[in-house]
């Protein structure tokens, strides 16, 4: 595969795929029921893309050792969690740190998807969306170009997302007009907003700012890459 292959055969599956939503899945007890789910759903796309076979939100939590008494005491899933996940799962991803933005965009283009780790109020938000009386305002990183944030009050903090690729979008003059990124915000398909995007469509720009805001609040960067180029299956 090519780089535009990998990219369109990602943005397919996660379009054949809206399942893969933080909330609304069976199977999901160790998660609160999505509640700390965003790793499990991201790691739900990476597992399926690359073996060819679904697995549940419990069913990631039994290959990483995370049970239901740790997601209520603790929270979402760790590094050591992933890293277990992805040796029992037998999937070429490591956890690496610091790695800076243009370089978790040239791996996503060049071998597959990154999970990336950030902090939620950093999603470019939906045009448009209400949530519990809060209307979407932009701010602080902009509205996305395609869907975006609809959780618009009441979660901040760390958060997991997918990033399946970037490119240049060009007009009829071969002029580039923007960079656009595609970025799978799991954090949907709950009772309050039952929406299931496969992803999302962002600047470059507003990328940046996701990828940087886990760097703001822990002082490092944060993402698990493929080890191997994904050719396809």
């Amino acid at each position: 595969m090519d780089v535009k292959q990998r990219r369109s055969w990602w943005k397919r599956f996660l379009a054949d795929h809206p399942e893969y939503q933080q909330f609304g899945q069976p199977h999901s007890y160790t998660t609160i029921y999505g509640g700390t789910g965003c790793t499990h759903t991201v790691l739900q796309c990476i597992y399926h893309g690359w073996k060819g076979k679904s697995i549940s939100q419990d069913g990631v939590s039994a290959l990483s050792g995370y049970s239901r008494e740790y997601a209520e005491t603790k929270g979402g899933m760790v590094a050591s969690q992933m890293s277990r996940f992805f040796y029992k799962a037998g999937l070429p991803y490591k956890v690496v740190f610091n790695l800076k933005p243009v370089d978790v965009l040239r791996i996503a283009n060049q071998y597959g998807p990154v999970m990336i780790g950030m902090t939620y109020d950093w999603h470019p938000e939906k045009r448009g969306a209400r949530y519990r009386g809060v209307r979407a305002d932009g701010r602080p990183n902009g509205y996305a170009l395609r869907n975006g944030k609809t959780q618009l009050t009441g979660f901040s903090g760390g958060h997991a997302e997918l990033l399946v690729g970037w490119k240049e979008i060009f007009d009829k003059n071969g002029k580039v007009l923007r960079k656009v990124a595609y970025l799978k915000d799991p954090n949907h398909g709950s009772f309050v907003r039952p929406e299931r995007p496969a992803y999302d469509v962002v600047t470059l720009e507003q990328f940046a700012n996701v990828y940087n805001s886990w760097h703001r609040s822990h002082h490092y960067w944060y993402a698990a890459i493929p080890t191997e180029k994904f050719n396809g299956r």
